[in-house]
């Protein structure tokens, strides 16, 4: 039986000593569904992206959580920002719709920015306690599901190009004020699957790997399993070749279905936004009005059905699309879907010869959430270094 916690997006706030460039201070950011990913020279971090403004702007009340976080805007409203926030959701809570969460659309929201922005204070840490700081044009490298590159780069780059000032605070830290400016020529956008396949084939060092060459010569199929969509991304004789991106097929496709289940099965009606906080214990309380009464009910063998079917409709959606994979060397799995899927998916291949079923993070330690953006950041660093303008 799975672990549901293994499912349930993380904080992860880690100090790290990596590869950095004298010509910019470089932070990589993933602003995904389900979390906000970012690397920089000194840190390496991840939140749930979900920020929910604090009523009243009242204080909190007991001992601050190392994994608290919030934040405050130029017009003094706080928001709970990551694990802080999804706490605040009940089982049943209608009020954060999947729409305002999950949208494709959602650079307009004001909880956009307020994650964003924190995802670069995160990475700014580091940069801002710099012996003379601060001095040091800032570069940011991000990406997008390779569908909404074209469409989507813009409004992104309006949200993260300009001024901004605002405060942060971590845990039992006291305020600390960021004030940045981002210029436009300075945010880089790429196909996402791609800052897997680029990780991949780099160290910690920004080293190719012994097979780095090798893989990127090969014929490659990248994997990218994510919480709003599944993403492919094709190279066909050094060349790109044809990426998808599946909006039906993810962590949120798992969760719609675990919901669904849950309600035919135990009447019970669960809000999307709400299975995060149902992750951390796997199970659920069902009321009986008539009995004034609670009942637990544990929900791990539905969760690990729905992620398994889910993974079988990924698996032949890929087989339709490219030729049940007879071309390609090599299946890189990347993403935090990817990773729970990976043993499922390297076993279902296991008996095409030639086909090699890897992971996007085979470089490093670092997890497999963070794949696409230590790829963003290894790339951003070495083509500075290079001197490289792409």
């Amino acid at each position: 039986m799975i672990n549901t916690k293994d499912f349930k997006t993380k904080t992860y706030l880690k100090k790290g000593n990596n590869i950095g460039s004298n010509k910019a201070w470089v932070i990589a950011m993933d602003v995904g569904y389900s979390a906000v990913k970012i690397m920089s020279k000194t840190d390496i971090c991840s939140f749930p992206s979900f920020a929910i403004r604090r009523k009243d702007n009242t204080a909190s009340i007991g001992d601050a959580a190392p994994t608290d976080i919030q934040y405050k805007g130029e017009d003094g409203v706080i928001w709970d920002v990551g694990e802080i926030a999804v706490g605040k959701i009940s089982q049943s809570d209608s009020s954060n719709s999947e729409e305002m969460l999950y949208s494709r659309n959602r650079y307009t929201n004001p909880m956009f920015l307020v994650i964003s922005r924190v995802g670069i204070a995160l990475g700014l840490q580091g940069y801002m306690g710099e012996n003379g700081g601060g001095k040091k044009k800032i570069v940011l490298q991000t990406g997008l599901p390779p569908a909404y590159v074209k469409a989507d780069s813009k409004p992104l780059k309006n949200i993260l190009k300009g001024k901004h000032e605002f405060y942060l605070k971590i845990g039992k830290e006291t305020w600390k004020k960021y004030c940045f400016e981002l210029e436009e020529e300075n945010i880089w956008i790429m196909q996402q699957p791609l800052g897997s396949l680029l990780g991949a084939t780099l160290t910690d060092e920004g080293k190719q790997t012994p097979d780095g060459k090798d893989l990127m010569n090969k014929n490659v199929l990248i994997f990218d399993g994510g919480f709003g969509t599944l993403d492919t991304f094709e190279i066909i004789n050094r060349t790109i070749g044809s990426t998808q991106t599946f909006d039906h097929l993810g962590m949120k496709a798992i969760l719609h279905k675990a919901v669904n289940d849950i309600y035919n099965k135990y009447d019970e009606e669960i809000a999307v936004s709400a299975m995060q906080n149902i992750l951390s214990t796997g199970k659920i309380k069902k009321y009986d009005s008539e009995t004034v009464s609670t009942k637990t009910i544990e929900i791990a063998d539905i969760v690990e059905t729905c992620s398994y079917d889910i993974c079988m409709e990924a698996i032949k959606s890929i087989r339709t699309i490219y030729n049940n994979l007879i071309e390609y060397d090599y299946l890189l799995v990347t993403g935090g879907t990817g990773d729970a899927w990976f043993s499922t998916v390297k076993n279902y291949f296991s008996k095409m010869e030639g086909l090699n079923v890897i992971a996007a993070n085979r470089a490093t330690t670092i997890p497999q959430i963070f794949s696409n953006v230590r790829g963003y950041y290894l790339y951003r660093v070495t083509a500075l270094n290079s001197k490289k303008s792409a």
